[in-house]
């Protein structure tokens, strides 16, 4: 068997990711079938039965693994739900001014969130009495359904809270120390919008970065230069051995003062899963280096995840190390080829050099783009479309950006020559800003960002992964030519047909929130309405899901019905990302200060009370007391909490095709062809057809047409 170190750990991998899908008693199951089957492989007589037999082997240890850290290790962490507790361990990541997570003993996670801002820096011993809850609470997103494998919790803080600093004369007090110093020094430099994208790109701090940046990267298929991971490991490595050999260093003592500068800013960076990814293969390669020995990058790749998998077989199924072991391995798999389909015709230009740097760099962006854009699309419900394109543009910006911005922050810090530092940190504000401005014009094209659940991402997708295959099979510059026409074809066609069945369509999405309330968003050709309930950082994401899904461009009706409770400012964020026509708030929500400063970019803004508002095409939406009673499409709909009047809805609008009721709500006397409830409502089920959303399902879809409608269940068709 070729490889065989290669072979065994991207099977375990493999496997161990795929495992964190399933419960502990499948995994174990499983396990035990694949053990067996492995060993009884040792008795054929096929040449091929030792390999056989390590791929079975390993695929049962990593079921068996995973299986039993789910069940020993996960489970008594989710059994905690619902209670309230202390939680306490180390900030490992800061996501913005009031949610971070902390690390517990032996790798898991919480993600933390409070009302009020946490001051805290990564490293810190933090501790708190907080509310427990499942990380996956009505989730429905493969992102919030895999990383909920390694955050088991979600931990609300609504009191006082400790945090300790490192100490001072540990390694991880000295790093973190030094991560704030030099963040400082940057900002010195660069104290505008540019540094704060350069010290996400370079120091991790991505909760500098504002929200419209992280979008418009996310757009454009970039989101990764915000995220340190390969590239930016093998940049900086890259300068530091150019550097020795500059020098004039010894090869083996350049190695190893290379591997000493990725170590050490690998603990700069607080030692996340990608990097230490990363880091693993590049310091395996300078290992080699160092020995005269030249690595095999597929199996130093295996060889480093391998060993991040040692201390628990969970961090497969972590996104970002998905991402970039696939990329890497995209790189290292396809890159070559695909500069080779293109060796003819640029040894046929004017300038071969520069359309063959321009070839290489395209082969490596398509590779890496083709291995993660299965993940991307599974775990975050979307996928970018000019990504190629876009990676093409920036990469000669990022290795200037991460080097120049490197060499500015390390001769800034030193006081004698610290004005020197000047010309480096301009060269890399100049290109954090063009890469800023790429992403922002990339995101606004037209179909930047397709979302998975129009239905012809996913058929578009099998459809180039077959042709991809049959142009492996002998390959040849017009097969691979023709292959690619087809597939752009396909993803055209697609895109059209979607657009054009959608048209003068209204999708109205259910949303159970909360426990008891619902909500409803209703969009038609890219204009949306978001009505009723919205409590919660989940509820809000689900909203997001709903308007991404249907590629919404604008909000023209916000209503958010009177809670019960303190929204803590979840919904400023919402507000935040679309343009608001009219928003509809309560005196109680008015008082909020992040809501005040979302309140002022919408067009308008009153408080809840009696309404009648005319939308895209005659559509309306009335508020009556706490009913909200809409009219979409020739489908009338009630929205209607606990303390709705029945009959008083009845007089003024008569029966409705859909009714969304809370749990509790009072339905005697409803006339409705179709409920959607969360929970039982009072007075007994109304004559018609009924929807129960729940945790497993939590959201329902009407489309209407003409006064016609059609039900889609999640994952279903029509009925």
């Amino acid at each position: 068997m070729k490889r065989p170190l290669a072979v065994i750990g991207i099977t375990y991998l493999i496997t161990a990711a795929a495992a964190a899908c399933f419960s502990a008693p499948v995994l174990f199951g499983a396990g035990a079938v694949l053990l067996l089957a492995g060993l009884l492989s040792l008795a054929a007589r096929h040449p091929q039965r030792r390999a056989a037999f390590a791929v079975l082997v390993t695929a049962a240890l990593a079921l068996l693994a995973t299986g039993a850290e789910l069940r020993f290790r996960v489970q008594p962490l989710r059994d905690l739900a619902g209670q309230t507790a202390r939680i306490e361990g180390r900030v490992c990541a800061i996501s913005g001014g009031r949610s971070i997570e902390i690390e517990l003993e032996g790798g898991l996670t919480i993600a933390v969130s409070s009302r009020e801002t946490l001051d805290v820096e990564l490293g810190d011993r933090f501790s708190a009495v907080a509310s427990l809850s499942r990380y996956d609470e009505g989730a429905s997103t493969g992102y919030a359904r895999s990383k909920a494998v390694l955050t088991p919790l979600r931990a609300f803080v609504a009191g006082d809270y400790t945090a300790v600093p490192c100490e001072p004369g540990s390694l991880r007090g000295m790093m973190g120390d030094l991560n704030r110093r030099m963040d400082a020094t940057l900002h010195r430099l660069l104290p505008n919008e540019s540094g704060d994208l350069l010290s996400a790109m370079l120091l991790g701090r991505k909760q500098l970065v504002p929200q419209e940046s992280r979008d418009d990267f996310s757009a454009a298929g970039i989101s990764h230069l915000l995220a340190i991971s390969g590239l930016h490991l093998a940049v900086l490595a890259a300068f530091f051995g150019r550097a020795c050999h500059a020098l004039r260093i010894p090869t083996r003592l350049s190695a190893l003062l290379t591997a000493v500068a990725v170590f050490g800013y690998m603990g700069l960076v607080g030692f996340p899963v990608s990097v230490c990814r990363a880091g693993g293969m590049v310091l395996l390669a300078l290992l080699a280096q160092s020995l005269s020995r030249r690595a095999d990058p597929i199996t130093s790749l295996a060889a480093a995840g391998l060993i991040l998998c040692a201390g628990s077989p969970l961090v497969a199924s972590d996104v970002s190390f998905q991402l970039s072991f696939l990329a890497t391995l995209g790189i290292l798999l396809g890159a070559n080829r695909l500069a080779g389909l293109a060796a003819g015709w640029v040894r046929q230009r004017r300038f071969p050099r520069l359309w063959g740097a321009a070839a290489n760099a395209l082969a490596v962006t398509v590779s890496a783009t083709l291995f993660t854009l299965p993940v991307v699309v599974a775990r975050f419900g979307r996928a970018a479309l000019y990504a190629p394109l876009t990676n093409l543009m920036v990469s000669p910006l990022v290795p200037l950006a991460l080097v120049c911005g490197l060499v500015a922050i390390l001769l800034g810090m030193l006081p004698a020559v610290g004005v020197i530092a000047s010309p480096f940190a301009l060269a890399a504000g100049l290109s954090v800003g063009l890469i800023d401005s790429v992403a922002a014009a990339v995101a606004s094209l037209p179909f930047a960002e397709l979302p998975a659940g129009a239905g012809f991402v996913s058929l578009w997708m099998a459809g180039a992964a077959l042709m991809v295959a049959m142009a492996c099979v002998r390959p040849s510059r017009k097969k691979s030519a023709a292959c690619a026409a087809l597939c752009a074809i396909t993803l055209m066609t697609g895109i059209l047909s979607y657009q054009l069945a959608m048209r003068g369509a209204t999708s109205l999405t259910v949303i159970a929130t909360g426990r008891s309330t619902a909500a409803v968003v209703a969009v038609k050709d890219g204009h949306a309405a978001v009505l009723g309930a919205i409590n919660s950082k989940s509820d809000v994401y689900e909203v997001e899901q709903a308007l991404s899904r249907r590629m919404v461009d604008q909000i023209d009706l916000f209503a958010l019905s009177p809670a019960s409770g303190n929204r803590n400012g979840a919904v400023s964020d919402l507000l935040s990302l679309y343009p608001v026509d009219l928003a509809v708030v309560s005196a109680e929500d008015a008082e909020d200060e992040r809501m005040l400063a979302a309140l002022d970019r919408a067009g308008a803004a009153v408080l809840w009370a009696d309404l009648d508002a005319q939308l895209w095409g005659g559509d309306r939406v009335s508020i009556d007391g706490n009913t909200i009673c809409s009219d979409f499409s020739g489908i009338k709909s009630f929205i209607l909490d606990g303390d709705c009047d029945i009959l008083k809805v009845n007089k003024r609008m008569g029966g409705c095709a859909v009714a969304v009721a809370a749990s509790g709500a009072e339905l005697s006397g409803l006339q409705c062809d179709l409920l959607v409830t969360r929970g039982d409502p009072l007075g007994g089920m109304p004559a018609g057809a009924v929807i129960r959303l729940d945790d497993a399902r939590p959201r329902v879809e009407l489309l209407c047409r003409a006064g016609r409608m059609a039900v889609r269940e999640e994952g279903g068709g029509l009925w």
